[in-house]
C-alpha cells in the first residue's frame, strides 16, 4: 500500500458550462512545488479517468473504435498505471483532478477511483460549480443547436450527479459553489 504522499486532493468535478474549460487550461501544468495540477495527457481529466475507471466507457464507443473487452482492459490498467505514478511522485500538500464528466462515473467505478486516491492522500474534497437551472438548460440548448445537434430537453440531474460525492466523501468533503460569469 503506498504512503500518504499528499495532503489533500481536491477534485474539481464541474459542472458543464461553468468555464470548466477555462480553469483547466489556466491550470494545465501548474506546480508550484507545493500544489500541482495532475499531469494526466490532457487538461481535462475527465476522459482520462472514465477510461481508466468506467467500466462501460469503452463499449459506449466500441463499435466506432472496434475496442474488444481485452483492449478495454489494457487501456483501463494503462491508464491507472500512469495515474498512480502521478500520485506517488514527489510529497506536496494538493493535487488538483479537474473533469466535468466525472460525476457520470457509476457509484461502484467512484469507489474505486477514490479508493486509488485515498491509498495516496490523507483527504479528498470535491468542489462543483452550480449553474442556476434555468440559466444553464438554456446555454445547453444554445450549445446543442449551434453544434447541429437537434435540439433536445435538457435536464440538470444535479442530485444524480453530485449526491455520490456526498456519500462518499461526507458532506463537508463537498463544497458547492454558484457560477456566475463576472
Amino acid at each position: 500500500m503506498p504512503n500518504h504522499t499528499i495532503e489533500e486532493i481536491v477534485l474539481h468535478i464541474g459542472m458543464h458550462k461553468t468555464g470548466t474549460t477555462s480553469i483547466q487550461s489556466s491550470l494545465d501544468g501548474y506546480d508550484d512545488g507545493r500544489v500541482r495540477y495532475a499531469h494526466l495527457g490532457n487538461a481535462n481529466h475527465g476522459e482520462t479517468v472514465r477510461h481508466a475507471y468506467d467500466r462501460n466507457f469503452d463499449h459506449i464507443f466500441q463499435p466506432l473504435m472496434a475496442k474488444t473487452p481485452r483492449k478495454h482492459a489494457e487501456t483501463m490498467s494503462s491508464i491507472r498505471a500512469a495515474l498512480h505514478r502521478e500520485l506517488g511522485g514527489r510529497q506536496r500538500q494538493k493535487l488538483i483532478i479537474s473533469g466535468e464528466t466525472l460525476p457520470l462515473l457509476s457509484v461502484d467505478d467512484l469507489k474505486c477511483f477514490y479508493a486509488d486516491l485515498s491509498a495516496y492522500a490523507k483527504k479528498v474534497t470535491a468542489i462543483a460549480y452550480i449553474r442556476d437551472p434555468v440559466s444553464y438548460i438554456s446555454s445547453m440548448f444554445a450549445q446543442n443547436v449551434h453544434g447541429g445537434v437537434y435540439p433536445r430537453v435538457v435536464k440538470t440531474f444535479y442530485r444524480e450527479k453530485f449526491e455520490k460525492f456526498i456519500v462518499l466523501l461526507g458532506r463537508t468533503n463537498v463544497e458547492f459553489r454558484v457560477y456566475d460569469k463576472r
